[in-house]
């Protein structure tokens, strides 16, 4: 058994080699004198190797104190070798080897830090190179002390403090990281620490119990958790603010939509609503729906100015506000026919589409207007030659039909809310056989829109290598007559060379 530092174990590896290699060259002189009257010697044996391994290999350092046992049989040589191990260990170590020669050795760390086993094996033919491993072993634990200082024994809201944890400790005096979080917080409190080295500082925003926890680490292992609370005074009540609201303007039996969420209490307290009215027209009946609520509604019944109290209230102190609401005269505006569904599926106005003839067709219709339960349709279905189909009503937005020819139906639907009309809406509906569709024609082309792109007089596209080549498929058409709306392409390369990456 031998024990030194790493740096032995080179100088003596580089002894044996340079010793080697004289005896080498001086063999190499007297095969060179002789060679006329003796054969070519063989050459030397090969010197064995040295293999060394963990017999019982954990993940993560090894904990100071426990017995480590390495194992050297995988090493190779010829006949029965001799193990020479040598243990360099970190400073303040006093660890060795408990065995000699043997194919299997232990050591148990007495400190934190590197270990580094070296083995060198020897057979009949002479030394193996060393063999090393590194086996890293924990440090004993830091001991984390957190103190938390604040500028005054009772601790007010947005007076900062300071978690301080500077007298944290290794038991040898390592370097050491911080690590500190808010363990707890009051209820709505998004105060947040702010780490600097072995100090954290935090606002509190809400008064109640702050908890801070700490933990600090070595190169290798972290201490316990240590955690101390700090307890902050809420402050004193302060009023609510109300907000009504911009005024705002609408039009006589229109809902008047009244909005006090943008209300607030400084102290982060609940909120309870009221809304009043202060001033309405002569003669109005109006009333507030949802009064208790931060939204609230009413519809003005006569022409004028309406004034709307909102009190709020923390459960301690209110606050107060108005908005004034100015009813006109209802100007009625046409209904709009925003969306036409065909089967579910939307269609644009102007345009046809094809269905397979033989299955009914539902049309659904989305209507805009300041009261849409008052809208009412207008259909019309003008079908080909011969046919008798007609457009039944199934909803108030809603109708049917089913073609009893192939060719082409228009559509054309009007709303109507009782005094205006929209635009009208058309589209057409081709129904047909799918037997007679005839498949859409594909055209491609090759665009030369890059530098060194040409059509060859072989009819081949050449392009330099690395070129970004634009394919084009929208000149392909639909065949029919009328021609169907091309719904998808599908793009794949068929040839390309066998060295491409």
């Amino acid at each position: 058994m031998r024990i030194g530092t790493r740096e032995d174990a080179p100088r003596k590896a580089m002894s044996r080699r340079f010793g080697f290699q004289v005896v080498l060259a001086s063999a190499l002189v007297l095969a060179a004198c002789s060679e006329e009257k003796k054969p070519q010697q063989p050459p030397p044996p090969d010197p064995p190797e040295a293999h060394v391994k963990i017999a019982d290999p954990t993940s993560g350092p090894y904990p100071i104190g426990q017995r480590i046992v390495v194992d050297g049989r995988e090493s190779k040589g010829e006949g029965e070798l001799e193990y020479r191990w040598t243990l360099h260990v970190p400073e303040g170590s006093q660890a060795e080897f408990e065995f000699e020669n043997r194919d299997r050795n232990a050591f148990t760390p007495d400190t934190g830090g590197t270990y580094v086993v070296e083995l060198v094996v020897v057979d009949k033919n002479g030394e193996s190179e060393p063999a090393t491993l590194e086996i890293a072993v924990a440090y004993g634990a830091p001991v984390a002390v957190l103190e938390l200082h604040a500028p005054d024994p009772v601790v007010a809201l947005e007076d900062e403090v300071v978690a301080d944890g500077s007298k944290s400790h290794d038991p040898v005096g390592r370097p050491l990281t911080y690590e500190f979080r808010l363990t707890a917080r009051p209820p709505g409190s998004n105060a947040q620490l702010v780490v600097e080295g072995a100090e954290a500082r935090f606002l509190p925003d809400r008064g109640g119990t702050y908890q801070v926890g700490l933990r600090v680490k070595n190169e290798t292992t972290w201490s316990e958790e240590v955690v101390q609370s700090i307890q902050v005074q809420p402050p004193r009540n302060l009023a609510p603010v109300a907000n009504a609201g911009p005024d705002f303007t609408v039009e006589v039996g229109r809902v008047a939509q009244l909005d006090g969420s943008q209300s607030s209490d400084p102290n982060g307290d609940p909120l309870t609503y009221e809304w009043n009215f202060l001033e309405t027209p002569e003669g109005s009946t109006a009333s507030i729906e949802d009064a208790d609520k931060a939204k609230a509604r009413f519809i003005p019944d006569l022409e004028g100015t309406y004034v709307v109290e909102l009190r709020v209230f923390d459960g301690e102190l209110d606050s107060t506000d108005t908005v004034v609401v100015t009813a006109r005269p209802f100007v009625n505006a046409p209904p709009q026919i925003v969306r036409v569904r065909l089967d579910g599926v939307p269609v644009d106005p102007g345009v046809f589409v094809t269905r397979p003839f033989g299955q009914a067709a539902v049309v659904e219709v989305e209507v805009q207007d300041e009261v849409p339960s008052s809208v009412q349709l207008r259909w019309q279905l003008d079908p080909p030659a011969g046919s008798t189909a007609e457009l039944v009503p199934t909803e108030r937005l809603k109708a049917e039909f089913v073609p009893d020819v192939e060719g082409f139906y228009e559509l054309t639907v009007v709303a109507h809310d009782g005094d205006l009309d929209s635009d009208p809406f058309s589209f057409g509906v081709r129904f047909r056989d799918p037997a007679s569709n005839l498949p859409p024609l594909a055209v491609l082309e090759v665009l030369l829109d890059v530098p060194g792109g040409m059509l060859r007089d072989d009819g081949v596209y050449s392009f330099e290598n690395g070129t970004t080549i634009t394919l084009d498929g929208s000149k392909s058409v639909d065949q029919d007559n009328p021609p169907d709306d091309l719904i998808t392409y599908t793009w794949s390369l068929i040839h390309f060379p066998d060295h491409r990456s």
